[in-house]
């Protein structure tokens, strides 16, 4: 069997859970278990395993979303970060140019140390639907925030512009992406 490790699974030598994301109008379900093989999953695998380990599983969709997950993961202000995947039933309804409804899967959630949340998305090429969905996500974004009084932002992070910076942080990615977009 494997197990997944990362940094504050374990404190005091017992198991915690990992921080979750509540996006707002999304359901998390969570399987239940009995009490005994709660037990038995608690102590399985602490022994003879190397502290400075660590397992970061993230799928991701090519080599770029790759190199953004390694940002999120070392980033200090970044204290959660999870991988959108159609599996998670997290959609954004936009309107397509031939007035269709269509369901838009952002790449990423983002929360950072500030309490920001972020929907990330990250694009190789852009096509005529990319400003349906930027518009529809921005639109989402605004909506959660008043909704839920937690601030939700949209930053589509374009891979030319990402491979000019090389952030070291999701905070200088802000600010350089930012500055661009003020200058243009």
């Amino acid at each position: 069997m494997t197990e997944l490790i990362w940094d504050g699974k374990y404190q005091v030598g017992k198991k915690t859970a990992p921080e979750r994301i509540a996006l707002p109008f999304q359901t998390i379900e969570t399987v239940n278990e009995s009490a005994a093989e709660k037990q038995i999953n608690l102590g399985l695998y602490t022994n003879n395993q190397p502290t400075e380990w660590s397992n970061c599983l993230i799928w991701s969709d090519n080599n770029f979303e790759s190199d953004f997950v390694k940002i999120l993961d070392h980033s200090e202000d970044v204290t959660a970060f999870a991988k959108l995947t159609e599996h998670f039933g997290f959609c954004i309804e936009y309107t397509d140019k031939l007035a269709n409804i269509r369901h838009y899967y952002p790449d990423f959630v983002v929360k950072l140390s500030n309490a920001e949340h972020w929907i990330v998305e990250t694009k190789g090429r852009e096509d005529v639907e990319v400003a349906l969905k930027d518009d529809a996500a921005s639109n989402w974004c605004d909506n959660a925030t008043q909704l839920t009084g937690t601030n939700w932002k949209y930053l589509k992070v374009l891979q030319k512009d990402y491979e000019k910076l090389h952030p070291d942080e999701f905070n200088d990615l802000l600010v350089a992406i930012n500055n661009q977009s003020s200058l243009s």
